[in-house]
């Protein structure tokens, strides 16, 4: 299977009943809301990197139904040959946001509510999926081993490992 359809197929059952967290202002609200209208129906890559500074106003659920549409929208931008003419805000903001120290102590409530709470099964399509992003050309090499130690480290804690996928 290829890694957009296992992305689809592993995070495809997850949906969002509210997308906002916490108390917005009116602009952030109308930000978010623009975000939740076009997140199940936009594929593009810009789509996203248009919005990547409205990420942290996400929901915890909210942010997983973008992460899926981001990691499905860049396996389709780098089939089509398109990933020079993105910004990979969006790319960049998941891996900077995944790619902090491994320090448990020092994790928010949203970091451990969007990542520690996420399947394995999810967290091997997240690990493919960055070993993807490194194999066709990100620049940021260390933050994306980052990201990896710490998807690694929310896998551990649940006593699983991954199957390697051949598309990896």
């Amino acid at each position: 299977m290829e890694l957009d359809e296992r992305i689809s197929s592993i995070f495809g059952e997850r949906k969002a009943s509210h997308w906002m967290a916490g108390v917005l202002t009116a602009d952030e609200r109308r930000e978010v809301l623009e975000l939740e209208a076009g997140a199940y129906s936009n594929h593009s890559l810009s789509f996203y990197d248009d919005r990547a500074d409205v990420f942290h106003l996400l929901s915890p659920e909210a942010y997983v139904i973008v992460l899926l549409m981001i990691m499905r929208a860049y396996v389709s931008a780098v089939r089509l040959g398109n990933l020079t003419e993105l910004s990979l805000l969006s790319v960049g903001s998941v891996i900077d946001w995944l790619g902090q120290p491994v320090r448990p102590e020092l994790f928010s409530n949203r970091f451990i509510c969007v990542w520690g709470k996420m399947s394995s099964n999810e967290l091997c399509v997240v690990e493919d999926w960055l070993w993807y992003v490194l194999s066709h050309g990100y620049k940021d090499e260390e933050g994306i081993m980052m990201a990896l130690d710490m998807v690694e480290y929310f896998r551990l804690r649940k006593n699983d490992t991954c199957t390697p996928s051949a598309n990896s």
